[in-house]
């Protein structure tokens, strides 16, 4: 005969009760878990500029709306806009596709050139900006506010086929910090071609005041690159792959001013030279300016072809200049390829 189980301190339904939500525990279905959407790639298919489906204005709003981290071109097209396209508040990528050549192959404008402030403005980090040709505005080209960006392969202040100046009044403004800007062409804008007030920005591979060959001037009517208040800037690099030409421009080459922190450098580019390194292509003003500049370095650049100085330095001190062929080509040989005063100038320095 089957014992009698006997259960202490509590009854019986009390303790088939438990099991009974034991088992209910043991053999309950899996909970639903949230439905969730990949990002992907917003694909521009319009010219439009009226913020319906398929624009690149609604690109940008359904970006900043967290629902796309990538935005495509269906093919070339030139986007005309008559107001100021949304600012860059999500990091996001926009693929500009170039032809064989590697020309962009999309360009962006106002309908009515000099009528609309920035062609783009990122606001967010991480924004990667590739391959579009950027004309006409009244401010920046692109303006980068938000860190760790990415322009490359762009066209700023110059049309898609590389050759003709269409002005913004500065091509790329800089406010932010640990940008990288690669193999771009930065020409024929208003004032200068980049202004840099952020801190560990990196400049490698660009043409500014050229055409896209390197060749013939397009100039920017200010300076290729302003530093400004800004440290850690890297223009160059010891490779030839980071040399940037920048040259053809109506100022200084290079212009730091107000540059009084540490790591700044000007490393291997070509300054008043075309991109072969032995034909003039002149800034119009001192290759490379340092106003009240301090601790900056300046190697290994051949800077030529100056109306000016190849070096002005005034009131700056702590810097190091050496390996720079200044007054002939890139390989220092001598040619014909002046400087308008002195090869170095110093004052109050």
């Amino acid at each position: 005969m089957r014992k009698q189980r006997h259960f202490r301190n509590s009854s019986l339904s009390a303790q088939l009760a438990v099991r009974s939500v034991r088992r209910a525990r043991r053999f309950s279905l899996p909970e639903k878990l949230e439905s969730r959407t990949l990002l992907s790639a917003y694909v521009v298919s319009s010219n439009a500029d009226d913020g319906s489906t398929g624009t690149l204005r609604d690109a940008i709003t359904q970006v900043n709306a967290g629902l796309y981290n990538e935005i495509d071109f269906a093919g070339p097209m030139t986007i005309a806009v008559s107001s100021a396209l949304p600012k860059l508040t999500q990091s996001v990528t926009i693929n500009g596709p170039v032809d064989s050549a590697g020309h962009p192959e999309v360009e962006l404008t106002p309908t009515t050139p000099g009528t609309v402030a920035s062609g783009l403005e990122a606001d967010a980090a991480g924004v990667t900006i590739k391959g579009l040709s950027i004309v006409g505005f009244s401010g920046a080209g692109i303006v980068l506010a938000g860190g760790t960006g990415t322009v490359q392969g762009d066209y700023l202040g110059i049309g898609p086929t590389g050759t003709s100046a269409i002005a913004n009044d500065t091509g790329l403004v800089i406010t932010s910090n640990g940008n990288f800007i690669a193999g771009n062409v930065i020409s024929g804008n208003a004032h200068d071609g980049v202004d840099v007030s952020g801190d560990s920005n990196t400049f490698q591979g660009n043409f500014i005041g050229t055409d896209a060959t390197g060749t013939i001037a397009v100039e920017n009517r200010g300076s290729g690159i302003v530093v400004n208040s800004a440290s850690n800037t890297v223009i160059g690099g010891a490779s030839a792959s980071a040399r940037n030409i920048i040259s053809g421009n109506n100022l200084e080459g290079v212009l730091f001013t107000n540059d009084s922190l540490a790591g700044n450098l000007l490393e291997g580019n070509y300054l008043g030279l075309d991109v072969t390194g032995k034909m003039p292509l002149g800034n119009q003003d001192s290759g490379v300016d340092l106003e009240s500049g301090n601790l900056i370095s300046i190697l290994d650049n051949a800077i030529s072809d100056s109306a000016f100085d190849g070096i002005y330095i005034n009131n700056s001190s702590s810097n190091v200049i050496g390996g720079n062929f200044i007054g002939t080509d890139a390989a220092g040989n001598a040619a014909n390829l002046p400087y308008g005063n002195a090869g170095i100038a110093l004052f109050n320095s």
